[in-house]
Protein backbone atom coordinates (compact mmCIF):
# COMPACT_ATOMS: atom_id res chain seq x y z
CA UNK A 1 0.00 0.00 0.00
CA UNK A 2 1.55 3.55 -0.67
CA UNK A 3 1.36 6.32 0.99
CA UNK A 4 -1.50 7.99 -0.90
CA UNK A 5 -3.57 4.70 -0.43
CA UNK A 6 -2.99 4.65 2.95
CA UNK A 7 -3.45 8.66 3.08
CA UNK A 8 -7.39 7.60 2.06
CA UNK A 9 -8.07 4.52 3.36
CA UNK A 10 -7.60 6.31 6.97
CA UNK A 11 -9.51 9.38 5.99
CA UNK A 12 -12.56 6.42 4.87
CA UNK A 13 -11.84 4.96 8.33
CA UNK A 14 -12.40 8.17 10.04
CA UNK A 15 -15.92 8.61 8.61
CA UNK A 16 -16.92 5.25 8.85
CA UNK A 17 -15.93 5.16 12.74
CA UNK A 18 -17.96 8.16 12.98
CA UNK A 19 -21.15 6.10 10.51
CA UNK A 20 -21.17 3.07 12.58
CA UNK A 21 -21.89 5.47 15.71
CA UNK A 22 -24.92 6.06 13.97
CA UNK A 23 -26.25 2.52 13.04
CA UNK A 24 -25.41 1.21 16.30
CA UNK A 25 -27.89 4.03 17.89
CA UNK A 26 -31.25 2.53 18.98
CA UNK A 27 -33.01 3.83 16.19
CA UNK A 28 -31.04 2.85 13.36
CA UNK A 29 -30.08 -1.07 14.57
CA UNK A 30 -31.98 -2.80 12.78
CA UNK A 31 -30.64 -1.32 9.81
CA UNK A 32 -27.70 -3.78 10.21
CA UNK A 33 -29.57 -6.98 11.05
CA UNK A 34 -31.88 -5.74 7.86
CA UNK A 35 -28.55 -5.28 5.47
CA UNK A 36 -26.83 -8.87 6.88
CA UNK A 37 -30.32 -11.06 6.97
CA UNK A 38 -31.74 -10.07 4.02
CA UNK A 39 -30.94 -13.70 2.20
CA UNK A 40 -33.64 -16.43 2.75
CA UNK A 41 -31.32 -19.34 2.07
CA UNK A 42 -28.10 -19.74 4.10
CA UNK A 43 -24.76 -19.33 2.93
CA UNK A 44 -25.69 -17.30 0.07
CA UNK A 45 -22.76 -15.08 0.30
CA UNK A 46 -20.78 -17.99 -1.32
CA UNK A 47 -22.52 -16.66 -4.55
CA UNK A 48 -21.00 -13.24 -3.45
CA UNK A 49 -17.64 -14.37 -3.58
CA UNK A 50 -18.04 -15.91 -7.07
CA UNK A 51 -19.42 -12.28 -8.34
CA UNK A 52 -16.60 -10.66 -6.81
CA UNK A 53 -14.41 -12.97 -8.92
CA UNK A 54 -15.85 -12.64 -11.96
CA UNK A 55 -16.33 -8.94 -11.88
CA UNK A 56 -12.45 -9.17 -11.26
CA UNK A 57 -11.84 -10.82 -13.86
CA UNK A 58 -10.64 -14.09 -13.07
CA UNK A 59 -10.32 -16.84 -14.51
CA UNK A 60 -10.25 -19.72 -11.55
CA UNK A 61 -10.95 -18.97 -8.06
CA UNK A 62 -10.75 -21.17 -5.05
CA UNK A 63 -12.68 -22.19 -1.58
CA UNK A 64 -11.07 -23.98 1.32
CA UNK A 65 -13.55 -24.89 4.07
CA UNK A 66 -11.85 -25.24 7.30
CA UNK A 67 -13.30 -25.92 10.56
CA UNK A 68 -13.11 -22.52 11.85
CA UNK A 69 -13.35 -20.36 8.73
CA UNK A 70 -13.41 -20.15 5.47
CA UNK A 71 -10.49 -19.43 3.03
CA UNK A 72 -11.84 -18.08 -0.85
CA UNK A 73 -9.16 -16.61 -3.23
CA UNK A 74 -9.01 -15.71 -6.80
CA UNK A 75 -6.85 -14.58 -9.85
CA UNK A 76 -8.54 -11.40 -11.05
CA UNK A 77 -6.82 -8.69 -12.36
CA UNK A 78 -8.72 -6.43 -11.13
CA UNK A 79 -7.04 -5.39 -7.97
CA UNK A 80 -9.07 -3.19 -4.77
CA UNK A 81 -8.89 0.75 -4.79
CA UNK A 82 -10.02 3.17 -2.56
CA UNK A 83 -11.19 6.49 -3.36
CA UNK A 84 -11.93 9.98 -1.81
CA UNK A 85 -14.91 9.88 0.94
CA UNK A 86 -15.41 13.77 -0.22
CA UNK A 87 -16.23 12.84 -3.95
CA UNK A 88 -18.00 9.48 -3.07
CA UNK A 89 -21.02 10.84 -4.50
CA UNK A 90 -19.48 11.61 -8.21
CA UNK A 91 -17.29 8.86 -7.97
CA UNK A 92 -20.04 6.29 -7.97
CA UNK A 93 -21.72 8.00 -10.33
CA UNK A 94 -19.20 8.01 -12.92
CA UNK A 95 -18.10 4.59 -12.09
CA UNK A 96 -14.65 5.34 -10.14
CA UNK A 97 -15.83 4.67 -7.15
CA UNK A 98 -13.02 2.59 -4.38
CA UNK A 99 -14.04 -1.13 -4.32
CA UNK A 100 -12.97 -0.20 -0.48
CA UNK A 101 -15.47 2.35 -0.19
CA UNK A 102 -18.00 0.37 -2.03
CA UNK A 103 -17.62 -3.12 -0.06
CA UNK A 104 -18.06 -0.75 3.58
CA UNK A 105 -20.86 0.92 2.30
CA UNK A 106 -24.56 0.05 2.86
CA UNK A 107 -25.99 0.44 -0.91
CA UNK A 108 -23.08 2.85 -2.62
CA UNK A 109 -21.91 0.78 -5.28
CA UNK A 110 -18.96 0.35 -8.20
CA UNK A 111 -21.73 -0.66 -10.41
CA UNK A 112 -24.39 1.87 -10.26
CA UNK A 113 -27.09 1.11 -13.63
CA UNK A 114 -24.30 -1.46 -15.11
CA UNK A 115 -26.84 -4.38 -16.15
CA UNK A 116 -23.63 -5.82 -17.22
CA UNK A 117 -22.33 -7.00 -13.86
CA UNK A 118 -23.87 -9.10 -11.25
CA UNK A 119 -24.97 -6.52 -8.66
CA UNK A 120 -24.47 -3.65 -6.01
CA UNK A 121 -20.94 -5.59 -4.32
CA UNK A 122 -21.29 -3.30 -0.95
CA UNK A 123 -24.94 -4.77 -0.37
CA UNK A 124 -24.24 -8.69 -0.88
CA UNK A 125 -21.16 -8.25 0.49
CA UNK A 126 -22.73 -7.75 3.75
CA UNK A 127 -23.88 -11.29 3.87
CA UNK A 128 -20.87 -12.86 5.36
CA UNK A 129 -21.28 -11.15 8.42
CA UNK A 130 -23.94 -13.85 9.38
CA UNK A 131 -20.69 -16.18 9.84
CA UNK A 132 -17.25 -13.36 10.88
CA UNK A 133 -17.26 -10.38 12.80
CA UNK A 134 -14.34 -9.30 10.64
CA UNK A 135 -13.05 -10.53 7.14
CA UNK A 136 -10.12 -10.00 5.88
CA UNK A 137 -8.95 -9.34 2.58
CA UNK A 138 -5.42 -10.04 1.11
CA UNK A 139 -4.66 -8.70 -2.17
CA UNK A 140 -1.06 -7.45 -4.26
CA UNK A 141 0.25 -4.41 -2.46
CA UNK A 142 -3.34 -3.99 -0.51
CA UNK A 143 -4.83 -5.69 2.46
CA UNK A 144 -7.25 -4.88 5.30
CA UNK A 145 -10.25 -5.95 7.66
CA UNK A 146 -13.73 -4.95 8.03
CA UNK A 147 -14.82 -4.27 11.80
CA UNK A 148 -18.08 -3.53 13.04
CA UNK A 149 -19.22 -4.29 9.45
CA UNK A 150 -18.19 -0.72 8.07
CA UNK A 151 -14.77 0.41 9.10
CA UNK A 152 -11.67 -0.68 7.22
CA UNK A 153 -8.03 -0.80 8.63
CA UNK A 154 -5.09 -1.45 7.37
CA UNK A 155 -3.60 -5.19 8.04
CA UNK A 156 0.64 -4.65 8.38
CA UNK A 157 0.76 -8.69 7.24
CA UNK A 158 0.10 -10.40 4.43
CA UNK A 159 -1.46 -14.08 4.53
CA UNK A 160 0.93 -16.91 4.33
CA UNK A 161 -1.65 -18.84 2.17
CA UNK A 162 -2.21 -16.08 -0.79
CA UNK A 163 -0.54 -16.72 -4.21
CA UNK A 164 1.09 -14.49 -5.87
CA UNK A 165 -1.41 -12.47 -8.17
CA UNK A 166 -4.29 -13.69 -6.22
CA UNK A 167 -6.82 -12.10 -3.95
CA UNK A 168 -7.63 -13.58 -1.02
CA UNK A 169 -10.65 -13.55 1.98
CA UNK A 170 -10.11 -14.94 5.20
CA UNK A 171 -13.58 -15.12 6.96
CA UNK A 172 -13.23 -16.53 10.50
CA UNK A 173 -16.24 -18.19 12.36
CA UNK A 174 -16.23 -15.96 15.39
CA UNK A 175 -20.13 -14.49 14.94
CA UNK A 176 -21.31 -15.82 18.43
CA UNK A 177 -24.92 -16.44 17.10
CA UNK A 178 -23.52 -18.69 14.67
CA UNK A 179 -21.06 -20.85 15.97
CA UNK A 180 -18.55 -22.28 13.66
CA UNK A 181 -19.89 -26.12 13.80
CA UNK A 182 -23.12 -24.54 12.07
CA UNK A 183 -21.15 -22.00 10.27
CA UNK A 184 -19.32 -25.18 8.73
CA UNK A 185 -22.63 -27.32 8.41
CA UNK A 186 -24.54 -24.51 6.40
CA UNK A 187 -21.86 -23.43 4.07
CA UNK A 188 -20.01 -26.95 3.46
CA UNK A 189 -23.78 -27.61 2.48
CA UNK A 190 -23.87 -24.83 -0.18
CA UNK A 191 -20.85 -25.38 -1.78
CA UNK A 192 -21.67 -29.30 -2.39
CA UNK A 193 -25.22 -27.86 -3.79
CA UNK A 194 -23.87 -24.81 -6.24
CA UNK A 195 -26.05 -24.75 -9.14
CA UNK A 196 -23.99 -24.37 -12.43
CA UNK A 197 -21.63 -20.95 -11.08
CA UNK A 198 -19.84 -20.80 -13.62
CA UNK A 199 -21.78 -21.24 -16.37
CA UNK A 200 -23.15 -17.30 -17.12
CA UNK A 201 -19.98 -15.64 -16.08
CA UNK A 202 -18.08 -13.80 -18.18
CA UNK A 203 -14.71 -14.94 -17.20
CA UNK A 204 -14.63 -17.05 -14.37
CA UNK A 205 -14.47 -20.75 -16.00
CA UNK A 206 -13.45 -23.05 -13.04
CA UNK A 207 -14.20 -23.21 -9.44
CA UNK A 208 -12.49 -25.81 -6.78
CA UNK A 209 -13.36 -26.29 -3.24
CA UNK A 210 -11.10 -28.17 -0.68
CA UNK A 211 -12.31 -29.85 2.33
CA UNK A 212 -10.33 -31.69 4.09
CA UNK A 213 -8.73 -34.28 1.85
CA UNK A 214 -11.71 -33.96 -0.59
CA UNK A 215 -11.90 -31.68 -3.64
CA UNK A 216 -14.80 -31.07 -5.78
CA UNK A 217 -14.08 -28.94 -8.99
CA UNK A 218 -16.69 -26.91 -11.16
CA UNK A 219 -15.97 -26.23 -14.62
CA UNK A 220 -17.63 -25.51 -18.09
CA UNK A 221 -16.33 -27.97 -21.24
CA UNK A 222 -17.11 -26.05 -25.17
CA UNK A 223 -17.32 -29.36 -27.14
CA UNK A 224 -18.94 -27.49 -30.39
CA UNK A 225 -19.80 -24.26 -31.22
CA UNK A 226 -21.95 -22.33 -34.51
CA UNK A 227 -22.49 -18.91 -35.05
CA UNK A 228 -25.71 -17.90 -36.92
CA UNK A 229 -25.84 -14.52 -38.49
CA UNK A 230 -29.70 -12.88 -38.50
CA UNK A 231 -30.99 -10.83 -40.65
CA UNK A 232 -30.03 -6.97 -40.85
CA UNK A 233 -33.10 -5.62 -39.66
CA UNK A 234 -33.15 -7.54 -36.21
CA UNK A 235 -32.15 -5.89 -33.05
CA UNK A 236 -30.19 -9.00 -32.31
CA UNK A 237 -27.00 -9.93 -34.59
CA UNK A 238 -25.39 -13.03 -33.84
CA UNK A 239 -26.59 -16.41 -32.17
CA UNK A 240 -24.15 -18.64 -30.71
CA UNK A 241 -24.73 -22.25 -30.02
CA UNK A 242 -22.09 -24.12 -27.98
CA UNK A 243 -22.51 -27.80 -27.05
CA UNK A 244 -21.19 -27.75 -23.62
CA UNK A 245 -20.31 -30.42 -20.75
CA UNK A 246 -20.77 -28.77 -17.34
CA UNK A 247 -18.22 -30.85 -15.17
CA UNK A 248 -18.68 -31.36 -11.24
CA UNK A 249 -15.62 -33.34 -10.16
CA UNK A 250 -14.87 -34.81 -6.76
CA UNK A 251 -12.56 -37.74 -6.25
CA UNK A 252 -15.15 -40.53 -5.83
CA UNK A 253 -18.04 -39.43 -8.07
CA UNK A 254 -18.21 -37.46 -11.56
CA UNK A 255 -21.13 -35.98 -12.38
CA UNK A 256 -21.49 -34.18 -16.17
CA UNK A 257 -24.58 -32.53 -17.30
CA UNK A 258 -24.84 -31.69 -20.99
CA UNK A 259 -26.25 -28.84 -22.85
CA UNK A 260 -26.80 -27.10 -25.83
CA UNK A 261 -26.92 -23.30 -24.70
CA UNK A 262 -27.60 -20.77 -27.06
CA UNK A 263 -26.58 -16.83 -26.18
CA UNK A 264 -27.36 -13.58 -28.31
CA UNK A 265 -26.67 -9.59 -27.13
CA UNK A 266 -29.98 -8.10 -28.10
CA UNK A 267 -30.29 -4.36 -28.03
CA UNK A 268 -32.92 -2.79 -25.70
CA UNK A 269 -33.82 0.26 -24.62
CA UNK A 270 -31.78 0.05 -21.41
CA UNK A 271 -28.85 -0.92 -23.71
CA UNK A 272 -26.84 -4.61 -25.03
CA UNK A 273 -27.15 -7.02 -23.15
CA UNK A 274 -26.03 -10.94 -23.36
CA UNK A 275 -29.02 -13.94 -22.61
CA UNK A 276 -28.86 -17.60 -22.76
CA UNK A 277 -30.99 -19.94 -23.05
CA UNK A 278 -30.07 -23.83 -22.18
CA UNK A 279 -31.37 -27.53 -23.44
CA UNK A 280 -30.48 -30.27 -22.22
CA UNK A 281 -28.77 -33.33 -23.70
CA UNK A 282 -28.92 -36.80 -22.66
CA UNK A 283 -26.01 -39.74 -22.89
CA UNK A 284 -27.50 -40.36 -26.22
CA UNK A 285 -27.56 -36.71 -28.18
CA UNK A 286 -30.75 -36.03 -27.75
CA UNK A 287 -32.80 -33.26 -25.69
CA UNK A 288 -33.92 -33.71 -22.14
CA UNK A 289 -35.80 -31.78 -19.33
CA UNK A 290 -33.84 -29.23 -17.18
CA UNK A 291 -35.79 -28.20 -14.15
CA UNK A 292 -33.68 -25.20 -12.74
CA UNK A 293 -34.91 -21.52 -11.98
CA UNK A 294 -34.37 -18.55 -13.39
CA UNK A 295 -30.97 -17.68 -13.57
CA UNK A 296 -29.62 -14.15 -13.03
CA UNK A 297 -25.77 -14.63 -13.82
CA UNK A 298 -26.83 -17.27 -10.51
CA UNK A 299 -29.83 -18.94 -9.58
CA UNK A 300 -32.83 -16.78 -8.21
CA UNK A 301 -35.48 -18.14 -6.24
CA UNK A 302 -38.15 -18.03 -9.00
CA UNK A 303 -39.23 -21.11 -10.69
CA UNK A 304 -39.44 -20.84 -14.83
CA UNK A 305 -42.23 -23.48 -14.67
CA UNK A 306 -39.75 -24.17 -18.17
CA UNK A 307 -37.96 -27.26 -19.21
CA UNK A 308 -34.85 -25.54 -20.46
CA UNK A 309 -32.76 -23.12 -18.73
CA UNK A 310 -33.09 -19.48 -19.01
CA UNK A 311 -30.58 -16.40 -18.13
CA UNK A 312 -30.77 -12.75 -18.51
CA UNK A 313 -29.75 -9.52 -16.57
CA UNK A 314 -32.79 -8.98 -14.90
CA UNK A 315 -33.20 -6.54 -12.28
CA UNK A 316 -33.17 -8.03 -9.12
CA UNK A 317 -34.28 -7.34 -5.83
CA UNK A 318 -31.55 -6.31 -3.20
CA UNK A 319 -31.21 -9.94 -1.97
CA UNK A 320 -30.92 -10.58 -6.00
CA UNK A 321 -33.41 -13.78 -4.72
CA UNK A 322 -35.91 -12.29 -6.86
CA UNK A 323 -37.06 -10.41 -10.02
CA UNK A 324 -38.62 -7.17 -9.88
CA UNK A 325 -42.19 -7.82 -10.58
CA UNK A 326 -43.65 -4.95 -13.55
CA UNK A 327 -40.22 -3.65 -14.28
CA UNK A 328 -39.80 -2.32 -17.74
CA UNK A 329 -36.31 -3.62 -18.30
CA UNK A 330 -37.22 -7.00 -16.95
CA UNK A 331 -40.34 -7.58 -19.44
CA UNK A 332 -37.88 -6.63 -22.57
CA UNK A 333 -35.92 -9.53 -20.99
CA UNK A 334 -38.80 -11.63 -21.14
CA UNK A 335 -39.34 -10.93 -24.65
CA UNK A 336 -36.09 -11.86 -25.75
CA UNK A 337 -35.44 -14.86 -24.32
CA UNK A 338 -38.71 -15.65 -25.85
CA UNK A 339 -37.62 -15.11 -28.93
CA UNK A 340 -34.25 -17.01 -28.35
CA UNK A 341 -35.91 -20.33 -27.38
CA UNK A 342 -37.87 -20.56 -30.45
CA UNK A 343 -34.99 -19.57 -32.22
CA UNK A 344 -33.28 -21.94 -30.61
CA UNK A 345 -35.18 -24.86 -31.24
CA UNK A 346 -34.66 -24.31 -35.50
CA UNK A 347 -31.34 -24.36 -34.93
CA UNK A 348 -31.27 -27.53 -33.09
CA UNK A 349 -33.34 -28.84 -35.94
CA UNK A 350 -30.71 -27.55 -38.36
CA UNK A 351 -27.69 -28.59 -36.25
CA UNK A 352 -29.23 -31.74 -36.69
Amino acid sequence: MNDEQRRLLHKLTQQMIIAERTLSNTHFRGIKKSVVDKYSEKAHFVYELLQNADDARAKCARFILLPDRLIFAHNGTKLFTVTDVDTEEEDSKNHRLGHVNSITSIGLSTKTGDHSTIGKFGMGFKAVFQYTTTPRIYSPGFSFKIEKMVIPYELPEDHPDRKENETLFDLEFDNVNNPAPQAYKNIFEKLHALSFPTLFLRYLREVTITVGDETLVYKKDVKEMHRYIAPEDEKFTVTIARRVDYLEQAVDKKKTTGLWLFSRRVLTKTGRHMIYVGYGVNDDGHLCKILKPVFCFFPTTVDSHLNFIIHAPFLLTDSREGIIAGEPHNEEMIECLADLATDALELLRDIG
